[in-house]
């Protein structure tokens, strides 16, 4: 593959990454069953119009661009996954105190217990690296075959 083709394939992957990810389970939840992104998260509809924007960015070769939508869908998305653990974490708190003293405590601590969150994250968050990396990654690394890490920590300049 040429660079622009490599660069294209990279970055049409972190969007059909991104995208799915919209539509992976992200929280279980006992007799509920599990959620994803677009029935927990009220920017779950930016980030469905970014992900598909991604998609035009990424064959339009808009690399700045690409590099914010990739930047603000993982804020968002990191965003997110930090208060979904935060508001788990404060129910739990909350029901050992409200249910200090009730016979039924081990049975409520047992079902909130069974709340976890769920691979989709992974997904999510995997999407926006790979077009964040598909749009930051320069064309001459994808060209030569260099590392990636290594050309983004140690970028080659022009000679002349």
């Amino acid at each position: 593959m040429d660079n622009i083709s490599s660069r294209v394939a990279f970055g049409l992957v972190g969007s059909l990454l991104l995208l799915a990810g919209l539509f992976t389970p992200l929280l279980s939840i006992p007799i509920v069953g599990s959620l994803f992104y677009m029935r927990i998260g009220q920017e779950a509809y930016l980030l469905l119009v970014l992900a598909l924007a991604s998609f035009w960015l990424v064959l339009a070769q808009r690399r700045r661009s690409l590099l914010a939508v990739a930047s603000v869908t993982l804020a968002l998305t990191l965003l997110r996954l930090m208060t979904t653990q935060n508001g788990l974490s404060k129910m739990k708190a909350e029901m050992a105190v409200d249910l200090k003293d009730n016979p039924f405590a081990g049975l409520a601590e047992l079902a909130a217990s069974s709340v976890h969150l769920e691979w989709g994250w992974v997904v999510m968050i995997a999407g926006s690296v790979v077009l964040g990396l598909s749009a930051a990654i320069p064309q001459s690394a994808l060209a030569q075959g260099v590392d990636s890490t290594q050309a983004l920590c140690h970028p080659q300049t022009p000679t002349q």
